[in-house]
């Protein structure tokens, strides 16, 4: 979720309008729309912290980037991790990138996922858990991954395979035979 969509998400969900935003922050509706359709204007840090004042909400809420913020924990495992992750069932990676927005982000704890995704409580706890069950639904798993991908940005690819989109050495590389070990013409 972009923080244009963060600020649109806020507005509404407080029953406020860009022109009462406006006149809450001093930013510009223009502005303020040009910000919820994703634009970046050059005073843009400035222009969020006024937003997320009028919103009573801290600025680094409405800046932060909870896939972008998994996508660096991954990339700080040491290859071996990683590569093992690519081993683990779906339910066990969806059980990672849970337990890692649940932890860095309130947002994301058990109930709201339970109640955004209409996942069972049951399977939402069981995936929160240390050791992912394996034991969830198939409907469950497709609903949670497009969730976490739309709402924290934590890419589908991920949660299915284990890779990230424009990371192509996980997934090629790391599997290539060597030369050396192609098959032999039988004679």
């Amino acid at each position: 979720m972009t923080p244009g969509e963060r600020v649109r998400e806020l507005r509404e969900s407080q029953g406020i309008s860009q022109r009462d935003l406006e006149d809450r922050s001093g930013v510009s509706r223009r502005k303020i729309q040009r910000i919820e359709d994703g634009e970046t204007p050059p005073d843009y840090t400035a222009v969020i912290t006024k937003i997320a004042s009028a919103l009573s909400v801290p600025a680094q809420k409405l800046l932060r980037d909870p896939g972008g913020d998994f996508e660096l924990m991954i990339r700080s495992c040491d290859l071996t991790q990683r590569g093992q992750y690519l081993l683990l069932h779906q339910c066990q990676r969806l059980g990672i990138a849970c337990r890692f927005l649940a932890k860095q982000y309130p947002e994301y704890a058990p109930e709201r996922l339970a109640a955004e995704t209409g996942v069972p409580a049951r399977e939402t706890r069981l995936l929160l858990a240390p050791q992912s069950s394996t034991d969830i639904s198939e409907a469950s798993v497709k609903r949670l991954t497009q969730f976490l991908s739309e709402k924290a940005g934590v890419p589908r690819a991920w949660v299915e395979f284990g890779w990230f989109p424009h990371e192509s050495s996980i997934r090629s590389d790391a599997w290539t035979l060597p030369i050396s070990i192609q098959a032999q013409p039988s004679r």
